[in-house]
């Protein structure tokens, strides 16, 4: 193939990878704000105990604010941002796959995402955006 067309399949992926960590950014974002609200406190006569979806949900808010600036880092061509981008998914991967009992179905297509993330930005994310000559 030519050079210029392996550029533009390469310069997809990365765009693909950024809007797709942007999106499971957002994604995690609110679902991480939707197990905090709905954690509960249980009173174990004077300790309390924080139900498990509280830290899990400070857990996804904070991996989500990563990836949205990842996300940004991605495309304006950062080599920080695709690291970080591949580290961050694999996490999620995994994150998303310890929670795979409560939500299976989501948490196979997230896991799917994360792995053509890492695909995206190892293969395709350190490619200049102009074709070699």
């Amino acid at each position: 193939m030519a050079n210029g067309t392996d550029t533009e399949r390469g310069e997809g992926w990365v765009l693909f990878a950024g809007v797709m960590i942007l999106t499971v950014g957002v994604l995690n974002f609110l679902w991480g704000i939707s197990a905090i609200a709905n954690s509960h406190i249980i009173i174990n006569g004077n300790h309390f105990d924080i139900d498990h979806r509280q830290a899990w949900g400070w857990t996804l808010l904070i991996i989500s604010v990563i990836q949205i600036f990842v996300a940004f880092g991605i495309w304006s061509g950062a080599q920080w941002a695709r690291w970080t981008g591949v580290f961050i998914a694999a996490l999620n991967a995994i994150a998303v796959l310890a929670d795979m009992q409560s939500f299976p179905f989501w948490s196979l297509a997230i896991f799917a995402i994360d792995l053509l993330i890492i695909y995206g930005l190892i293969a395709h994310g350190g490619r200049s955006g102009t074709a070699a000559t």
